[in-house]
């Protein structure tokens, strides 16, 4: 009786154990145990029960965490400030239903954001990081990411994107052309071999820094008449023009001729040829709305179309173009 006695009490405590998150780092358990609004039933732990159906926001700013083991369990929450800590390493996989992430002055030399797709704003400056992968972050307007030891920055599938931060990295080449919503821009203290500003909404810019690009000798902008000598902060190495004919390595000339649209200007028909299977078509607006999406086109009708410029995002396989087309 006794041997069966404690048989049931340690399988009554292995369960009991079981529901409450693993937080190895006791400064972040502290915090969490610390939040009545986290916490609901005052206990010393923090159940998955309390995790999962926590949906607030987490700010474990300035607590000296080294791991945020645990976090995952917490499915349900929207937003994080985890800035100025000491992470290493931040796996926010389950972590899917996030819309902005504050993860600045960490240890970070490794970000995945693929699962959180529903983010709006993103902030990890001064870390390590040396690659950064946004293609599946689609819905951010906000991008604060300097000083790290970024070399390429691919921000073509960040059409929403309204406000970039870029400063002090090894970025070499920035296109902002398909970003029709960004009027302000901060990408000083790079290596800067190109930038491309010609997104439509210059004469809109409300801030643009560049300085410390000593490499950077033209500034591609749509119109010369929106430049602001005045309020805008560049090299006196810098020029300004609306075609700054930057030298394309020969991967990015061939793609770009192995795509035919024609006639261009349109007001029917108009027909696409490629030497290379499209996947996907999206036309965007010039003012960044998605209109249609295509599978396989080979021509499309744009008679109902509303005259103007249009955006055409060709998808095949891991590699982009875009092409303008007028509607007449």
């Amino acid at each position: 009786m006794k041997s069966i006695l404690q048989f049931l009490f340690l399988l009554t405590f292995t369960l009991v154990q079981s529901q409450n998150v693993i937080i190895p780092d006791a400064k972040f358990k502290a915090f969490l145990v610390s939040k009545t609004s986290i916490n609901t039933n005052g206990d010393a732990e923090i159940s998955t029960a309390e995790a999962a159906a926590y949906t607030g926001s987490m700010d474990c700013s300035w607590k000296s965490i080294a791991s945020l083991s645990g976090i995952e369990s917490f499915i349900n929450f929207n937003s994080l400030n985890c800035t100025y800590n000491s992470l290493l390493t931040l796996d926010l996989a389950s972590n899917n239903k996030l819309t902005s992430l504050y993860c600045s002055g960490n240890k970070l030399t490794v970000l995945n954001l693929e699962p959180l797709t529903e983010l709006t704003t993103l902030e990890c400056t001064y870390n390590s990081l040396t690659s950064l992968n946004l293609s599946k972050n689609t819905n951010l307007t906000r991008l604060r990411t300097g000083y790290n030891q970024l070399t390429v920055l691919d921000l073509s599938k960040n059409v929403l994107l309204s406000d970039l931060g870029c400063e002090s990295n090894k970025i070499e080449n920035i296109d902002i052309s398909l970003n029709v919503k960004l009027t302000s821009i901060d990408c000083r203290t790079n290596k800067l071999k190109s930038l491309n500003l010609n997104n439509g909404k210059t004469l809109f810019f409300n801030l643009m820094k560049s300085t410390g690009n000593s490499t950077l000798s033209c500034i591609q902008v749509d119109d010369m008449s929106s430049v602001r000598t005045t309020t805008w902060s560049y090299d006196n190495t810098s020029s300004f023009s609306t075609n700054c004919q930057y030298n394309l390595g020969v991967n990015d000339v061939v793609l770009n001729n192995t795509v035919k649209v024609y006639p261009n200007p349109a007001s029917h028909i108009i027909f696409i040829n490629s030497t290379k299977t499209i996947e996907t078509l999206k036309v965007y607006t010039m003012s960044g709305a998605l209109t249609k999406t295509i599978l396989n086109p080979s021509q499309i009708d744009v008679t109902n179309w509303a005259k103007g410029t249009y955006l055409l995002f060709f998808q095949m396989g891991n590699q982009n173009l875009t092409k303008e087309l007028i509607v007449k």
